[in-house]
C-alpha cells in the first residue's frame, strides 16, 4: 500500500517549512541508509517518503495499535516495532543502531521527567543524528481517532533542548498551532 496522501494545503505548506529547517540545519540529512522514525501514523509521517526515496531504511516505533496495523501495510516502512517509546529502555526488540533517530511531534506526548529518562535511550541508539520537532510551546490537543498517546502533555521550549546539548530552531510563532521547534544532536563522524 502506498503512502496516504493528507490533501490538505495548510499541512503542505507547513510540512515544506519543516522540510527546509530540516535541510538547512543537517545538510547531510539524505546521505544515510538506516532510520528510527518516532511518531509515524496515518495521516503523518512528515519526510517518510523522501527518506525512503533517498534510500533510507527505515524501522518505526509506534505504540498505538491502529497506527502500528497501518504503518505494516505501506511500502516505505522496512519494519514496524510495537512500542512505547517509554519503555525504550527496558526493551530488547531495539538493540541496534541507526544512523538518523527521528521523532516527529513526540516528545510533546510525554511529560519533562518521561522525556528525560528516554533520551538516554534515544542517543544511545543514534549514530550521527538524533532530531525531535514538536510545537513550540503550548498547543493543547485531545486524543486523535481514539489514540490515548495523542494528547499534548507537554510544552517544551527552546531552553529546555538548549540545556540538553541540543541546537534548535523554530517556525512560526511560540504557543501557536503550527508552531515547530527543531532541535538535534549530531554526533562527530567517525
Amino acid at each position: 500500500m502506498a503512502l496516504e496522501d493528507v490533501g490538505c494545503q495548510e499541512v503542505d505548506l507547513i510540512s515544506a517549512e519543516r522540510r527546509v529547517q530540516l535541510k538547512r540545519n543537517i545538510p547531510d540529512i539524505y546521505n544515510y541508509q538506516s532510520m528510527a522514525y518516532v511518531g509515524a501514523r496515518n495521516r503523518g509521517f512528515l519526510f517518510g517518503q523522501e527518506f525512503f526515496d533517498a534510500g533510507y531504511k527505515i524501522t518505526v516505533i509506534e505504540a498505538f495499535d491502529k497506527n502500528v496495523n497501518y504503518l505494516k501495510s505501506i511500502d516505505i516502512v522496512d519494519r514496524v516495532v510495537h512500542l512505547d517509546i517509554l519503555k525504550l529502555a527496558a526493551s530488547k526488540v531495539i538493540d541496534e543502531q541507526f544512523d538518523v533517530v527521528m521523532w516527529i511531534h513526540g516528545p510533546e506526548h510525554v511529560v519533562t521527567d518521561d522525556f528525560i529518562k528516554v533520551l538516554p535511550s534515544l542517543e544511545k541508539i543514534t549514530r550521527k543524528h538524533l532530531i525531535l520537532m514538536c510545537p513550540w510551546g503550548r498547543y493543547e490537543q485531545d486524543a486523535i481517532y481514539g489514540n490515548p498517546y495523542e494528547v499534548h502533555k507537554e510544552a517544551y521550549y527552546p531552553e529546555f533542548f538548549s540545556k540538553l546539548g541540543f541546537s534548535f530552531e523554530t517556525l512560526g510563532q511560540k504557543d501557536v498551532e503550527g508552531s515547530n521547534l527543531m532541535s538535534w544532536k549530531s554526533k562527530e563522524r567517525e
